[in-house]
């Protein structure tokens, strides 16, 4: 399959837009797409936790949920990145930091 060039806004820092982010559990996760095949899509619940999220390191949603209830972000089974956005649900701008066509950071902005 062949991917559609997006034209990207360049910010005045040099950072180039390269697009939003969208989120609705008030959490985002940074992994491979390798990884997502071990991916358990469970389900979680605050009320049935009462304050006590146990973490297993088990890929999965809930897990994704328990550390970014017990402190704002952490790694799953090292292979996943997760954080709560500390605004909620909507669309966050993602910049690319980008040297001679090569990417050397990517920004997700929760402001």
């Amino acid at each position: 399959m062949k991917t559609k060039e997006v034209k990207q806004e360049i910010l005045p820092d040099g950072r180039h837009k390269i697009g939003d982010c969208a989120v609705d559990s008030g959490q985002l996760i940074l992994i491979d797409p390798c990884y997502l095949k071990e991916w358990k899509d469970d389900e979680f619940s605050s009320k049935k936790h009462k304050g006590k999220y146990k973490e297993t390191g088990k890929l999965s949603y809930s897990e994704a949920c328990a550390i970014t209830m017990n402190r704002t972000a952490g790694t799953i089974n090292k292979c996943a990145v997760v954080t709560n956005t500390g605004y909620g649900d909507g669309f966050y701008p993602v910049y690319a930091n980008v040297k001679n066509g090569r990417v050397l950071s990517i920004t997700v902005s929760f402001r």
